[in-house]
């Protein structure tokens, strides 16, 4: 994909079925945490000892989703984004932004303001 100037994106867990040559393939490998910053943190030094550098992880986020409305949490979104800006990894993913309010209570606007501070 890359000669035609595209990008390829995986979501994973974790999963043992992603060998090296696919990491080396991908572009971004998106992880989703529903629960708390211990499980993202666990995921992510999962993928890292199998050998995914830092700038191909993407963080997600849900909105609205996972066992306590994850995508309303908005500690858990600056947490989130924090750590990706100060952990220097990719970036971050929203899924599900149609479920994200529209107001100050949004995931959206907590990671807005978490990248401003």
């Amino acid at each position: 994909m890359r000669p035609l100037g595209k990008t390829v994106s995986i979501d994973a867990y974790f999963r043992d079925e992603i060998n090296a040559e696919a990491i080396e393939a991908i572009d971004w490998l998106q992880l989703m945490s529903y629960v708390d910053m211990d499980e993202m943190k666990q995921m992510v030094g999962y993928w890292e000892a199998r050998g995914v550098p830092r700038k191909k992880i993407m963080i997600g986020m849900a909105a609205g989703w996972g066992p306590n409305g994850e995508g309303f949490d908005q500690d858990l979104a600056r947490a989130k984004t924090r750590h990706v800006i100060e952990g220097g990894y990719g970036g971050i993913m929203i899924f599900r932004t149609d479920l994200d309010p529209d107001n100050e209570q949004s995931m959206l606007w907590s990671v807005d303001q978490s990248i401003q501070e």
